[in-house]
């Protein structure tokens, strides 16, 4: 399973596809996500409502997934 585990972790910054990444989000509970600092997710502004990038977070991206 951890082999699973890093590739859907790839994924979730690596996806441009808003329903991949809210599949993988609810497949293994994720409810935050948090970028390494300098860099983020790959999705296309806007994003999905069900993601809300957080503000003053510093050198880090931080978004609650709904």
């Amino acid at each position: 399973w951890f082999k699973t585990l890093l590739r859907d972790n790839d994924l979730f910054f690596s996806t441009t596809d808003p329903e991949t990444l809210h599949n993988i989000a609810r497949a293994w509970h994720v409810r935050w996500l948090v970028a390494r600092p300098g860099t983020d997710i790959s999705l296309a502004r806007p994003l999905p409502p069900w993601l809300i990038e957080q503000q003053n977070c510093g050198d880090l991206k931080i978004y609650k997934i709904d």
